[in-house]
């Protein structure tokens, strides 16, 4: 049995991880067996992230999160969480892979979602058009026009990398101010790919098959 027991690989996982280890906690992080690393796995420029003045690929950050925490003792599974029995003072956690492990504490790292629209389509034309990561799916839009919908600094940065790929990217926001960071607007602003439509917001996703629209 162990002390603690991390479930999630993301900056709050390792953070949780690292303090862990050296209060001599022997804490185990259990990392997604597909996802490990969390969302800074698909961000290209980490710039706002102290002590790194130029920036940092999100990759090359959370690999770097990673081997601190297992400098000071933490053990990193790469599998998936089935199932919890958080019944009595040792809590158990069952993997895909049949191991169980016993801790008297388990913290919780397991991030956020991507925010949907929840529109009529949305999920049919998911993977055909419709995508949720620019890092991931950047490349299969190349010489494609583009809208990406939020006003947020992933909204930002997301037009802003997949510039690199389309001929065009539409920026659709339902009101008429921005909430990203202003060093995010600036560049998104600057960038002659990039075309705000303020005050709109996206009712229907049109495709048979491959979004047209």
């Amino acid at each position: 049995m162990r002390q603690t027991i991390i479930i999630g690989s993301g900056p709050a996982g390792y953070t949780a991880a690292i303090y862990a280890a050296r209060a001599n906690l022997n804490p185990l992080l259990i990392a997604s067996s597909v996802e490990a690393g969390g969302e800074l796995m698909k961000t290209t420029d980490v710039e706002n992230y102290p002590g790194f003045p130029e920036g940092i690929q999100g990759p090359d950050l959370m690999a770097a999160f990673q081997a601190q925490a297992e400098r000071f003792g933490t053990e990193v599974v790469l599998d998936d969480v089935i199932s919890l029995d958080l019944s009595g003072d040792v809590k158990t956690v069952t993997l895909g892979n049949g191991d169980v492990h016993e801790a008297l504490t388990l913290i919780f790292a397991t991030g956020s979602a991507y925010r949907k629209l929840g529109i009529e389509d949305e999920e049919r034309l998911s993977g055909h058009g419709v995508s949720w990561c620019a890092t991931c799916d950047g490349f299969f839009f190349r010489q494609k026009t583009i809208a990406v919908v939020g006003g947020g600094d992933s909204a930002m940065e997301e037009a802003t990398f997949l510039t690199k790929f389309a001929d065009k990217v539409y920026v659709i926001h339902r009101s008429d101010k921005l909430r990203a960071s202003k060093t995010m607007q600036v560049r998104a602003f600057d960038n002659p790919k990039i075309e705000f439509i303020f005050n709109k917001t996206v009712e229907h996703i049109y495709g048979d098959g491959t979004v047209t629209g």
